[in-house]
């Protein structure tokens, strides 16, 4: 069954969003990639968002946030590597929606992990807490604990698991595609 773009943005106006990417960013051609290859290649310039470093897991966080923000949770935890690209998106925006952030950080290295994302996060004062574990998804258990204590505390925590994973994010990537096809048909180009 195919589904117009219309119907498709009317599901997802169903669901709080925030956006954390304030315009449309650029589709571009990549004009020597497409000369080699023989046919137009275009590339959506996500890492133009305007917040950090961009990219798909900004996109994620469009409805994770929104859920956030509509359910009144005030602090958010979330979990992965030491120098996850998805853990410094979501406290740059949760700091931009005046949100707290407790970032639970996986580092197995006896190196010095200050610096990369995590060097950010401790320069924008982000409560960031390292563990030793050996994968991720062992954080989770952590995550939980540290909410039980927030709650205790008068918080509202919210967890978001290693990178924005949930159906939620998917949203976005449904999101972006309409916007895609929208800025295909603005430009003149027939995107397949």
């Amino acid at each position: 069954m195919k589904y117009s773009i219309e119907y498709i943005k009317t599901l997802l106006n169903g669901f709080p969003r925030v956006k954390p990417i304030p315009w449309k960013t650029p589709i571009v051609h990549l004009e020597s990639l497409s000369r080699e290859l023989g046919v137009d290649v275009y590339v959506k310039r996500d890492d133009m968002a305007g917040i950090g470093i961009g990219g798909n897991k900004l996109r994620k966080l469009e409805y994770i946030f929104g859920d956030i923000v509509s359910k009144g949770y005030d602090t958010v935890i979330t979990v992965g590597p030491i120098n996850s690209n998805h853990a410094l998106l979501t406290a740059m925006v949760a700091s931009k929606l005046g949100l707290n952030t407790v970032l639970i950080l996986r580092h197995t290295s006896r190196r010095n992990p200050v610096k990369g994302n995590y060097l950010l996060e401790k320069i924008m004062g982000v409560d960031v807490r390292i563990y030793s574990v050996s994968k991720s998804k062992r954080l989770l258990p952590i995550a939980e604990e540290i909410a039980r204590k927030l709650e205790n505390e008068g918080k509202k925590p919210y967890i978001i698991p290693v990178g924005g994973a949930i159906p939620l994010g998917a949203l976005g990537y449904a999101n972006s595609v309409l916007e895609i096809l929208e800025q295909g048909k603005e430009l003149g180009i027939k995107i397949d």
